[in-house]
């Protein structure tokens, strides 16, 4: 019987691609990951150790975005500021919720299935809605009579308590529920009770806008929308739900797949995580899903996101709400032990 043939010393790898989970250990490629525990791969595919961290502030906090020069979070119902010394300063009452944001000229709106407001820029607070609720209606008969009344007016009210929330070309766009509501034109405190909204089949997850569009992610699907408001263009690009609050905005040319054979656009690209994987989307309603192939996802209810570039590595980054679910997919079998060395 010939011996076995002689194991090298050492096996070189150049370059890692990342963790995959779609295929049994036994076939993973020699710079695929079954596992990469607080380490991080950088834009080279070379791995190094994940930094630490530190505990700045003491307590719950969620909704955490930096939007308006200023970085807002939810402490204890309290939505707030962490200054640069990482103090927390309350602004507003808003209880429990998860917390929506977007900007207009400098002010922040905010809202959740509790609150509403308006940030100035020296973090003052006004309402967000002009009616107190009563509604407003308007009619180009500016005098109406006994004999001739108001007519073709139109009913504006407060924008609704929404779970996400958009600015995009002279609107925002609020979704409650299945509907995506829209304010008037430069009109932000009024919206149309009347047909100032769209309704879609499942409940609304996500709204991102990119230069000519929004993305609207549902529990039923992704859609993308472009156009004038009332006679949008509406695009149906996958049936998978999409996660709330996984929503970062990335340059385009850090998340495109061919960005390092061709010249990209400027821009921002929408990147969110869906059942089948994290997509990025770009203008004009084209998306890639950034892991098909490589990771199968457990299934989550939502995740808390953000968009980091560290020493050469890009990345995006969500924790994700199981719900009590499965926390992993993680395979049961055989695994190496191996011990990486950087070259010189």
């Amino acid at each position: 019987m010939p011996a076995p043939p002689e194991l090298p010393e050492s096996i070189i790898l150049g370059q890692f691609t990342g963790m995959k989970n779609t295929v049994s250990a036994e076939r993973l490629g020699p710079g695929d990951l079954e596992r990469a525990i607080n380490v991080d791969i950088d834009d080279a595919g070379q791995l190094r150790r994940r930094r630490g961290y530190t505990r700045k502030i003491e307590g719950p906090f969620h909704s955490l975005r930096t939007i308006a020069g200023k970085v807002l979070v939810v402490g204890g119902g309290q939505l707030g500021r962490v200054r640069e010394d990482y103090s927390f300063t309350p602004i507003a009452e808003v209880g429990p919720g998860r917390v929506a944001y977007a900007e207009v000229n400098g002010e922040v709106y905010f809202c959740n299935d509790a609150a509403s407001g308006v940030i100035a820029a020296d973090d003052s607070v006004q309402p967000w809605g002009k009616t107190d609720g009563q509604g407003l209606w308007l009619s180009p008969l500016t005098d109406p009579t006994e004999h001739v009344g108001a007519v073709a007016g139109q009913l504006l009210g407060d924008p609704i308590r929404a779970s996400c929330i958009e600015s995009f070309k002279g609107r925002i766009y609020l979704a409650g529920g299945k509907t995506l509501w829209a304010t008037e034109l430069y009109l932000y405190h009024f919206i149309n009770r009347t047909r100032g909204f769209m309704q879609f089949e499942h409940e609304i997850t996500l709204v991102m806008a990119v230069d000519n569009g929004l993305y609207i992610g549902t529990t039923g699907g992704l859609y993308f929308v472009q156009g004038v408001f009332g006679q949008f263009k509406l695009s149906h690009i996958n049936s998978d739900a999409v996660l709330p609050g996984s929503g970062q905005y990335v340059s385009a040319e850090l998340v495109h797949p061919q960005a390092r054979n061709q010249p990209m656009p400027t821009g921002s690209a929408a990147v969110f995580m869906t059942s089948c994987g994290i997509v990025a989307g770009f203008d004009n309603g084209t998306c890639f899903n950034l892991t098909y192939g490589s990771m199968i996802f457990p299934a989550a209810n939502s995740a808390a996101s953000l968009f980091r570039q560290d020493q050469g590595a890009n990345s995006y980054i969500a924790a994700v709400d199981s719900a009590g679910g499965p926390s992993s997919t993680a395979r049961i079998g055989d695994y190496v032990d191996a011990e990486i060395v950087r070259r010189t």
